[in-house]
């Protein structure tokens, strides 16, 4: 698959579009085919390392010492469930669904894996994919709150 990666901590110059591997869903997890992806604050501090100050030593072991751990970033994305695993329920192949992998990343990719009861919602209808990725952080979060806590 494609992905836009970056293997070191910069500027906007660091991240590529490169070739990885498509991922495999487990058995608790869906596989989406991502058709839209934001680049969010979050994004950008963990590829440039510009955080508040007293954060750099955390982000650092977060994301990793001397390189990314994870080459993919993307915290908000949209698309079509295409596989998942034998354990998953409450959804489908084909549901078209507004995700965030949260610290999972992995966005920028053609294709993302997400847990199955992780952070996702059906795309509605009246939405597009773009604007189902733009609201996908905030509306989840919004979404859990009213789901879990009445």
């Amino acid at each position: 698959m494609k992905a836009a990666t970056y293997s070191r901590y910069g500027g906007p110059e660091v991240v590529s579009i490169t070739q990885q591997p498509r991922p495999e869903p487990s058995e608790n997890e869906v596989l989406i085919r991502v058709h839209a992806s934001t680049v969010s604050a979050g994004d950008w501090r963990m590829r440039s390392l510009e955080v508040p100050r007293g954060l750099g030593l955390a982000i650092r072991v977060f994301a990793g010492w001397r390189r990314p751990r994870k080459p993919v970033l993307g915290g908000d994305a949209a698309g079509i469930i295409v596989d998942m695993g034998a354990k998953v329920e409450n959804w489908s192949i084909g549901d078209a669904v507004g995700a965030y992998p949260g610290a999972a990343v992995g966005g920028h990719g053609d294709y993302l894996v997400i847990p199955g009861d992780g952070a996702m919602a059906l795309k509605p209808a009246a939405l597009s994919f773009p604007e189902a990725a733009a609201i996908a952080f905030g509306g989840l979060t919004a979404l859990e709150f009213l789901q879990d806590k009445g």
